[in-house]
């Protein structure tokens, strides 16, 4: 007895082979033994297994723990629409918003009706600040650890864009121990207090993340948008505008050299008919690659 099969019916024939070897065994048969065709089973080698997949990196989220504006220097105003009304992380309400509607600034930061319109902030601590003693911790955060920084959006009103700038403001990683004394508001453009200012490290050096220019990314509300920081990127644009502005002590362009001051975001100045047609920002926030 004769059995043949191509390669692709190797495997599904292979039973109906044995059984009938099994067959012969038992049965007188008119084909010689020498004849026997015996299929052996042929089996393609496993592919290698898959590499294990990158564990993601840790994150932390840090919030706006301080908030000043201009009619709000110290950031202790309370009343609704403050700057103050924006920190922290997004409160449970935010989430229940199903519309771009204003809120009047009971959640979240509203613009006056004047010029300029600006809000600026310093981030609370991330988890792996290092602690002085037994104080608080130091909020030292490196450019380098930034990857992506969020604005919770609760209403963008009638002004197109609404907003027009969002900036990281930087120190070099030499003056971190001011950050907390460095001004957070803009530098009046032409004003030598404003040079002096970024020489002796109290005026941060301001680099854009967002600026609301035809063909930018769309905001959404209400919503949390997150804008990609590329460390690298932000360091020598940083090192840039330091030198235009005359600190030339502060000319690097590694990632590594700079710390974030703050964040500041800038809304449009164009005139309105009242303040609901003005964005409302709940929260600001930076995603930062923790420590390990």
């Amino acid at each position: 007895m004769q059995c043949k099969y191509s390669w692709e019916e190797l495997v599904a024939g292979l039973d109906y082979c044995e059984s009938q070897l099994l067959t012969t065994r038992h049965r007188p048969s008119s084909t010689p033994a020498d004849q026997l065709v015996f299929v052996l089973r042929a089996q393609s080698p496993s592919p290698p297994p898959r590499p294990p997949a990158p564990l993601p990196t840790p994150v932390d989220v840090v919030w706006a723990a301080f908030a000043v504006g201009p009619t709000d220097p110290a950031g202790t105003h309370t009343q609704p629409g403050a700057a103050s009304r924006l920190l922290g992380e997004p409160r449970a309400g935010a989430a229940n918003s199903a519309s771009c509607s204003s809120d009047l600034g009971m959640r979240s930061w509203l613009p006056t009706l004047s010029a300029p319109r600006w809000v600026a902030v310093r981030f609370a601590a991330p988890s792996s600040a290092a602690s002085g003693g037994n104080g608080p911790a130091i909020p030292t955060i490196r450019l380098s650890s930034v990857r992506r920084l969020g604005v919770y959006v609760l209403n963008l009103g009638s002004l197109s864009p609404a907003i027009t700038r969002i900036d990281l403001l930087l120190l070099p990683e030499a003056e971190a121990a001011s950050a907390a004394n460095a001004s957070l508001a803009p530098a009046r453009p032409g004003s030598a207090a404003g040079a002096a200012g970024a020489q002796q490290g109290l005026l941060p050096v301001a680099v854009p993340v967002y600026t609301g220019i035809s063909g930018g990314k769309a905001l959404q509300c209400p919503a949390l948008n997150w804008f990609v920081v590329k460390p690298k990127a932000v360091a020598r644009a940083a090192a840039k505008a330091a030198t235009a502005l005359g600190g030339t002590n502060r000319r690097s362009g590694g990632a590594q050299a700079w710390v974030v001051a703050g964040a500041r975001l800038s809304v449009n100045n164009a005139p309105v008919a009242g303040r609901p047609e003005l964005p409302n920002i709940h929260a600001l926030g930076l995603e930062l690659e923790r420590a390990v």
